[in-house]
């Protein structure tokens, strides 16, 4: 009897149980590539920011291996639609503007690279393009600036999307 315990035991635990601590992902993807965002806007360099900082969302989220096109399980594509700065508080009395926002606006798409079947589906089952908002605002009169706004923005966007990439298919 206690052979057939030990024997069971051992098995158990040479097998394992299938438990693992890694949180998983929609359809077996485990890993994405990211295609450079094509900027749309006249903000320069904004292309190479937004896909930085969703590679940084990305490894901090840490539930998708980022690979190279040819060796990842999906690809996220998008383009940068439209940037804006604009006013978002003003003084009461002499009515400067106290605080602006900025916003940075992309479409993106996902697909599974070896079939090139669309991840984000529509209503009908055809290939969706989704489109993600971030933004932050800056005081006028503070040691903030339109820098640190637009990386703060651009983090919001990558936090949004990436959270879709993950969980929302």
């Amino acid at each position: 009897m206690i052979r057939l315990l030990f024997a069971v035991a051992l098995s158990v635990s040479i097998l394992g149980c299938g438990y693992t601590t890694r949180e998983q992902t929609p359809g077996g993807i485990e890993s994405v590539a990211v295609e450079t965002f094509v900027n749309e806007t006249y903000e320069h360099g904004l292309d190479i920011d937004v896909t930085d900082a969703v590679l940084r969302e990305l490894a901090f989220d840490g539930r998708l291996e980022v690979r190279s096109p040819e060796s990842a399980d999906a690809v996220l594509a998008g383009r940068v639609t439209r940037y804006s700065r604009s006013p978002y508080a003003y003084d009461l009395e002499d009515r400067d503007v106290r605080e602006y926002r900025v916003t940075v606006w992309v479409e993106a798409t996902l697909t599974r690279r070896d079939t090139g079947r669309p991840l984000w589906v529509g209503p009908e089952g055809e290939a969706a393009t989704l489109q993600f908002k971030g933004d932050a605002s800056y005081l006028v009169l503070s040691d903030e600036d339109i820098t640190t706004a637009k990386a703060l923005a651009l983090e919001d966007l990558a936090q949004r999307l990436v959270h879709e990439v993950v969980e929302g298919w």
